[in-house]
């Protein structure tokens, strides 16, 4: 039998609290760029017009740079969570050095999937949520196994197929909570730094200088937790894959 949403949940945290600190080392690169962010907004907010222009293509910049790091971040936290689960010895070094050759093919399972989701929710919503549990493992599949673009995503399908109801609330229910907790986090962090000048800032239409970071911290403490709900999720459909299915799965679109 497949585990729980909420026994999904407390094996995430339980890899998320064990590897806290080794997490930490990899997602803290990701706040390099937000900082960069911060930083042009801010220049931005005290040149003005003068700054426009130099700012805007230092905000694409920074922007493209932090989509590729928060790439790079997501491969080594894949592979050092799937390392936990399997109880192997993962190189942390090896492991950040390779995830760099990856990044292009990570990206492209992740367009693929984009594409057919997006497609989806234009043909209608419901086969949009249809396909995006069905292909929902396509990215996690090639950080394990490289098996990279539609292959991926056909693997994920096959393991999902099936079963789809009971992926649905498994990966719904903890990453729900997992982005309710981001929300808050972020909130929170908002208030705190808003608080000094009466909170004039959050009001603007701009927002704030330091919304980057503001958003960066939560979202880049709460990574792992993401990433662990994904492979605990595979590894139990693996695992229970000749399983027959309770529930059907819903008609294809």
């Amino acid at each position: 039998m497949l585990f729980s949403p909420f026994e999904i949940i407390k094996i995430a945290w339980k890899i998320y609290t064990e590897n806290f600190k080794l997490f930490v080392r990899v997602t803290v690169w990701g706040l390099l760029p937000a900082i960069a962010l911060a930083v042009v907004a801010l220049a931005n907010q005290l040149l003005g017009v003068a700054f426009y222009n130099y700012g805007l293509l230092l905000y694409l910049a920074f922007s493209a740079l932090s989509a590729i790091i928060l790439i790079w971040i997501q491969l080594v936290l894949l592979r050092l969570v799937n390392g936990s689960v399997t109880h192997q010895t993962i190189n942390l070094k090896e492991t950040k050095s390779l995830a760099w050759h990856d990044i292009v093919s990570y990206f492209w399972v992740s367009v693929l999937t984009s594409i057919v989701v997006a497609l989806g929710f234009l043909a209608f919503i419901i086969p949009g949520v249809i396909f995006g549990i069905w292909f929902a493992f396509g990215t996690t599949i090639f950080a394990l196994y490289h098996v990279k673009g539609r292959a991926a995503l056909s693997q994920s399908k096959a393991l999902v197929t099936g079963r789809w109801w009971k992926v649905f609330w498994r990966v719904v229910i903890p990453y729900g909570l997992y982005v309710l907790a981001i929300a808050g986090a972020t909130i929170l962090i908002e208030l705190a730094l808003g608080a000094p000048n009466g909170f004039k800032e959050l009001q603007t239409y701009t927002g704030p200088w330091w919304s980057s970071i503001a958003e960066a911290i939560p979202s880049l403490l709460f990574l792992p937790l993401g990433s662990a709900v994904l492979v605990t999720v595979l590894h139990d459909l693996e695992a229970h894959k000749n399983e027959s299915p309770a529930i059907p799965t819903p008609p294809t679109p």
